[in-house]
């Protein structure tokens, strides 16, 4: 594999058919973006302010519209943001 390559490792249970509906984790701690995608059946990617600094970053945005059906086991990204800091460029960079 090339060294810029993403490997997706289900730990439990494997892939499963099916959609699932988006939840909205935007304004969600990265912790609690993720535990709510992992509930949901989804996997996060995280992107913006990382590495997380405590309560002050929060999820800005995501890529897929709350209750939007996508397929079990999606990767979706999510852009976190410092609540501390202006971030002006994070609301272009995912669309």
């Amino acid at each position: 594999l090339p060294a810029t390559a993403e490997m997706l490792i289900y730990t439990e249970g494997g892939p499963q058919d099916g959609e699932v509906a988006m939840p909205n984790v935007v304004s969600m701690t990265p912790e609690r973006a993720n535990q709510t995608l992992r509930e949901a059946g989804l996997f996060m990617r995280a992107t913006g302010a990382l590495p997380y600094a405590g309560d002050v970053v929060r999820a800005a945005l995501q890529r897929e519209e709350p209750g939007s059906l996508i397929p079990f086991g999606s990767v979706v990204e999510v852009e976190f943001r410092n609540d501390s800091v202006e971030d002006a460029g994070a609301v272009d960079r995912l669309r």
